[in-house]
């Protein structure tokens, strides 16, 4: 015997079973209307966002590719002694920003 009178637990006759079906029943009865629409939409978003990033991969892929067969460079090669004579002949050229390749960088934009 636990110490109380007749041998019943602390929460009445029945106890836990009753708690538990209790919750089993609240349990079936959401799940139905408000957990399954919740995962479905869940499930679809995830469905469209792995598919948004597959279709961006194809896409740098041919990107790089096209870059790569067609050998074009997206930035202008200058002849350095051309621009020392400019610079030479009028005091009044602008200040430039040079930006320092940092980690792994091949080109700047």
């Amino acid at each position: 015997m636990s110490g109380l009178v007749g041998g019943d637990n602390l929460m009445g006759i029945g106890g836990r079973d009753d708690v538990v079906e209790h919750l089993r029943l609240a349990w079936e009865l959401i799940k139905g209307p408000v957990v399954m629409p919740l995962l479905r939409v869940a499930v679809f978003v995830c469905a469209v966002m792995s598919v948004m990033l597959f279709v961006e991969r194809v896409y740098m892929a041919a990107v790089i590719v096209c870059v790569k067969l067609l050998g074009k460079k997206r930035y202008t090669k200058y002849r350095r002694e051309i621009m020392r004579e400019d610079l030479e002949r009028s005091r009044s050229h602008p200040r430039v920003l040079v930006q320092i390749p940092m980690y792994n960088e091949k080109e700047q934009y």
